[in-house]
């Protein structure tokens, strides 16, 4: 998709000057010119980082069919979390906890305390037991998963969200 934001930010022309050698301040863009200008901005720079993602991810070798890392893991008793960093973006994280405890996804490192958000952004809470299998869309470079201590948690982090497969 190809936007010309000058043709959004180009000043109307000055009409002719009221007083010879005097000219009119030009008009600003108005406020919705500015949103759509910001909203096609941000389209573009989301479209671009998830490229660079991709490229990225591909060049350090460590994407297969688009999976950065596969684990699974008990959780320690020390924190009662573990953060995942990466080179890249991670685009989403499926977690299985068969256990009975809620495991909570945070899409930042981990919060001073730490003790598991319950809510903001990027904080996911993923229900334990047999409907404890989620894919979570997180879109960043380091991925904190709290539980309780002892639990195993099975971990898949991918470069971008997964497409569904139809049966």
């Amino acid at each position: 998709m190809s936007f010309n934001f000058g043709r959004l930010l180009a000043p109307e022309p000055d009409p002719a000057p009221a007083v010879p050698g005097k000219t009119l301040s030009r008009r600003p863009p108005s406020r919705e010119t500015a949103n759509i200008l910001w909203a096609e901005m941000l389209s573009a720079m989301q479209a671009q980082a998830q490229t660079m993602t991709d490229i990225a991810a591909r060049l350090e070798g460590r994407m297969t069919n688009n999976v950065l890392q596969v684990e699974t893991f008990q959780v320690p008793t020390t924190d009662a979390y573990k953060t995942f960093d990466f080179g890249v973006a991670c685009g989403a994280v499926n977690v299985s906890c068969p256990g009975t405890n809620i495991v909570t996804v945070d899409a930042q490192g981990p919060r001073p305390g730490g003790a598991a958000p319950t809510t903001g952004v990027g904080v996911y809470r993923v229900t334990a037991g047999v409907s404890g299998h989620r894919t979570v869309p997180v879109a960043s470079r380091s991925v904190t998963i709290y539980g309780t201590a002892g639990d195993l948690i099975s971990v898949i982090f991918y470069a971008s969200v997964p497409t569904p497969v139809s049966a």
